[in-house]
């Protein structure tokens, strides 16, 4: 028995004639970078208040109140970073 079994004993690749091309380096980049780095930090504030464990608990109300929290957090994080940068 085989550990993984990909249908083709027989050796040869159906895929062989398709070479393998690198993602570019803006596939890397969301979309929201790009367009807004506001729509960015908005959607980083999303994420990290998903990953609470209360989060599946809380009231619609309550969720945007903890999502504003967390965005005024980083946006002052990202404040005080552009104010190092201008030193």
């Amino acid at each position: 028995m085989k550990r993984f079994y990909f249908g083709n004993d027989e050796g040869g690749d159906d895929d062989e004639s398709e070479e393998f091309e690198p993602p570019l380096p803006t596939e890397f980049i969301s979309m929201s970078q790009i367009e807004s780095p506001w729509r960015h930090m908005l959607d980083s504030a999303i994420r990290i208040c998903e990953k609470s464990l209360m989060w599946s608990f809380m009231s619609p109300a309550s969720k945007m109140e903890t999502v504003q929290k967390v965005f005024r957090g980083l946006s002052e994080i990202q404040q005080e970073y552009e104010q190092d940068a201008d030193i």
